[in-house]
């Protein structure tokens, strides 16, 4: 699960790069589900340099991103928005 701060992919999709588990390998590719996000690009820069965004398309599921490894593995990783947990558990 992923906990980003906000709904900008530019930002929040750099961060997810940069402190993902260098135990699980480093990504290359992030593709995120179309309407999810407010602000997007088809690129961000992180420490290891520039990384390819896409998008899926619609049937896939929202509140998702796809990240690829440079392995070749694809994760997929659920995104909880923020106070979406705090909603959940109020009632």
């Amino acid at each position: 699960m992923w906990l980003p701060y906000g709904r900008d992919l530019t930002r929040e999709a750099a961060h997810l790069v940069d402190e993902f588990p260098s135990t699980r390998g480093r990504v290359d590719r992030v593709v995120y589900a179309p309407g999810d996000w407010s602000v997007v690009s088809d690129e961000v820069w992180t420490r290891y340099g520039r990384v390819k965004v896409g998008y899926m398309t619609a049937a896939r599921g929202r509140a998702l991103v796809l990240v690829r490894l440079t392995s070749g593995e694809v994760l997929k990783i659920r995104v909880a928005w923020p106070g979406a947990a705090v909603l959940r558990l109020v009632r």
